[in-house]
């Protein structure tokens, strides 16, 4: 009778981490990383001379790492994740991801509009629909 081994299970509590200010750079290069089509977290790991397991953690920190970290990782994917830092600073400690300029605003109000109308439009023309189809009955 062959023995099989039962799984391993975790007690430990994960760690709860604090994400200051809705700024997790961590998660920002994970995510980045993640939809680059040619970069694998090894490969930028051996580029900038740190372990795998080390990447993992700068990945899951929300910090990061230091200052020079950041500017050393955004020149090697030619992404700019030091402006998010820079935002939070100028909003005194708010951190807002995305931003709308007026005439975006003023577009996207516009195809509501219409949308609106398209489907009031279709709505009349369904409930004759009905009113056609309950008479014929």
């Amino acid at each position: 009778m062959a023995k099989t081994k039962k799984e391993r299970v975790s007690v430990k509590a994960e760690k709860k981490v604090n994400i200051k200010y809705g700024l997790d750079l961590g998660q920002m290069i994970h995510e980045y990383i993640s939809n680059h089509p040619t970069w694998t977290q090894t490969e930028i790991s051996d580029i900038i001379k740190i372990g795998r397991q080390g990447m993992s953690h700068r990945l899951r920190n929300p910090s990061y790492g230091t200052c020079y970290d950041i500017i050393e990782i955004s020149i090697l994917l030619q992404k700019d994740f030091i402006t998010p830092m820079l935002e939070v600073i100028k909003n005194n400690g708010v951190y807002e991801p995305v931003r709308y300029s007026i005439e975006e605003v003023e577009r996207l109000k516009a195809d509501v509009a219409l949308y609106k109308d398209l489907y009031e439009r279709q709505k009349r023309e369904v409930d004759l629909l009905h009113k056609v189809a309950e008479g014929k009955s």
